[in-house]
């Protein structure tokens, strides 16, 4: 249990921070780590994904604002879609 945790939390936390960073979601960055990378519930192994998470979300909002990195509009009302051209 404690070997999962060293070899893999390197690539989890930056896995949980590009997504945190990329998608404007750390919590759901932090458990797709949890259950795809580390499988394992550890506190140990959480706390660290929820620190780099939250931080790479932090330094991802300072550089690209409250935009997503994929360019969609988030300011649209609920049940409406998006214009899109092309």
């Amino acid at each position: 249990m404690g070997g999962t945790f060293v070899n893999f939390a390197p690539v989890a936390c930056g896995a949980a921070g590009a997504i945190a960073a990329t998608v404007n979601a750390p919590i759901a960055a932090v458990f797709f780590a949890l259950e795809l990378l580390l499988r394992d519930f550890a506190a140990r192994s959480f706390g660290i994904l929820v620190l780099s998470s939250v931080t790479a979300s932090i330094v991802g909002r300072s550089i690209l604002g409250d935009a997503c990195a994929g360019g969609h509009d988030r300011g649209t009302r609920r049940g409406e879609l998006p214009a899109h051209s092309g």
